[in-house]
């Protein structure tokens, strides 16, 4: 299944918010025009990547297997913020400025350590700064997907209505830049349940109240796309890197049902614009062994192919139980598909204790000789890298990874 951290991480705000909720009310409806719905239409421009972007600024990972992490809850202790420094990449699970501070504190510990905030793009999480300012003002009524009773939408966080034009530049200009650019310490961010309208893989839109249509869905996915067209370029002009938790498919095979989704990743990448090429990675999901078979795995290699192609990093991830070695299946697709700033994250969830150091991110075969796999009789994708060949056989479900004993 799609599975993203989100609420997760923050499930045991849920309470509080309830009562948080009650306190504000329901503070009534919106009119349109506050509200300014976006065409229904899917709209933008082809997309051609630009291969002389160099974005982001920080270098590429010299690790083969660049290792991230993504726990919590926050603030870390200084015993685990020194645990946490081993990694290539860390994610710091909550919003706004308490995430940045942890970025700051983890910096002085280990410099060259990549670390991104969180953002949650469906709704707004009304006890971290700048939201917790943002949730209760009067001005903002027109900000919030609304309940059929007329009270703010409550699934668990407050459900942004990206239709509205001035949400979409505060949050740009808040957000994003206040929140994000303009902190050293951090080197992107992780935009959680991007295309969640019209992908409805998660609780947060699964269940839009009745008032809301197929096309709102769209209308509000394209109003979004229409702001991360911006975000992604102005993250990357700061020397920043956008991952967005996407659940769409370029589709150009037969698309297995747990993939099945209500935008084409083409549409996506030309909603975002020729701006956004080779800005973002895009959070990918590996299924566990018992879960994977042939056109599962061919269907998912090709997909990062595709993405690969488009320049899109991979921000990788599989479920690995507490205390199960980790498959070096997984491992092998990445490294077939891995970018210069893509990473690679397995755990059993997203608190502290499911993450666990694994012998494969210690792995040195170098770094890729090409920029994607080849693909030997349609099912067996191969790669050589520097020190070494990745192999990958999705008719049988098995991998190899072979340093080159000749390679010093």
């Amino acid at each position: 299944s799609f599975v993203t951290p989100h609420w997760h991480a923050q499930a045991l705000r849920i309470a509080i918010l309830a009562v948080f909720a009650a306190s504000l009310g329901a503070q009534g409806g919106h009119s349109a025009e506050d509200r300014r719905e976006m065409p229904v239409a899917f709209t933008g421009t082809t997309t051609a990547p630009d291969s002389s972007q160099q974005c982001p600024k920080w270098a590429p990972f010299n690790r083969t297997v660049p290792a991230m992490w993504f726990g919590g809850p926050l603030p870390e202790t200084p015993s685990a913020l020194a645990t946490i420094s081993k990694y290539a990449v860390a994610v710091m699970s909550s919003e706004g400025t308490l995430s940045v501070q942890q970025c700051a504190a983890l910096k002085q510990i280990a410099p060259s350590l990549v670390c991104l905030t969180y953002r949650q793009t469906a709704g707004a999480w009304p006890l971290d700064p700048p939201f917790s300012t943002a949730v209760p003002a009067p001005a903002h009524s027109g900000w919030w997907l609304r309940a059929d009773n007329g009270s703010r939408w409550l699934s668990p966080a407050y459900m942004w209505d990206w239709r509205n034009d001035s949400l979409r530049q505060w949050y740009l200009d808040t957000a994003t830049t206040s929140l994000i650019r303009e902190h050293p310490a951090v080197d992107g961010a992780f935009f959680d349940d991007f295309d969640g309208a019209v992908c409805p893989f998660e609780s947060a839109y699964a269940e839009l109240p009745s008032r809301y249509t197929a096309a709102d869905r769209v209308a509000m996915h394209n109003a979004k796309m229409s702001l991360f067209g911006r975000v992604a370029p102005a993250m990357c002009a700061g020397g920043q890197l956008a991952v967005f938790a996407m659940a769409a498919t370029f589709g150009d095979a037969e698309v297995p049902a747990e993939y099945r989704c209500g935008v084409n990743e083409s549409a996506t990448l030309h909603q975002l614009g020729a701006a956004a090429a080779g800005s973002f990675a895009r959070y990918r999901i590996w299924p566990r062994l018992e879960q994977l078979n042939e056109a599962k795995c061919t269907f998912l290699m090709l997909e990062m192919l595709r993405e690969r192609q488009a320049q899109i990093e991979q921000f990788f991830y599989t479920i690995v139980e507490r205390g199960e070695a980790l498959s070096d299946v997984p491992v092998a697709a990445f490294l077939l598909v891995r970018g210069p700033r893509s990473m690679f994250g397995a755990s059993a969830g997203w608190v502290d204790a499911d993450w666990s150091w694994h012998p494969q991110f210690d792995l040195d075969i170098g770094t890729p000789l090409d920029s994607g796999a080849s693909v030997v009789n349609g099912t067996v994708f191969r790669r050589r890298y520097t020190r070494g060949e990745v192999t990958l056989n999705c008719s049988t479900q098995t991998a190899t990874i072979l340093p080159d004993v000749n390679t010093p």
